[in-house]
């Protein structure tokens, strides 16, 4: 094609963010006391595994940031709607996640 592009970082402006970095011993430690409060309060709580294991799941799926609802849980857990629902009152229930207002109704979030 006799084009002759060079690509370096500096001409495409990519800017690494510095807190992202996973062999920071800072970020580490504050994965592992996240992790561990998140099993506390699953601990704390009396129900059968299968429910502590979706949430896990879910946990893993969503993490902090995402917003998701009901359809998503169906999606990712492969149950119905009911379930789905029982599954996010109790995870309101537990402290583990919080509704969001503004993105649409029935949207939650984790804050563990």
């Amino acid at each position: 094609m006799g084009e002759h592009n060079e690509l370096k970082n500096r001409y495409m402006h990519i800017r690494w963010n510095k807190t992202t970095h996973l062999g920071s011993k800072r970020h580490i430690k504050q994965h592992i006391e996240e992790e561990n409060v998140f099993c506390k309060i699953l601990d704390k709580n009396k129900d059968s595994s299968g429910t502590k294991d979706n949430i896990v799941k879910l946990h893993e799926a969503f993490e902090m940031e995402k917003v998701f609802g009901r359809s998503d849980v169906v999606e990712i857990l492969c149950i119905t709607e009911k379930p789905a629902s029982t599954l996010l009152g109790e995870m309101c229930s537990f402290g583990i996640t919080e509704k969001i207002t503004g993105a649409g109704k029935g949207k939650y979030r984790f804050i563990v």
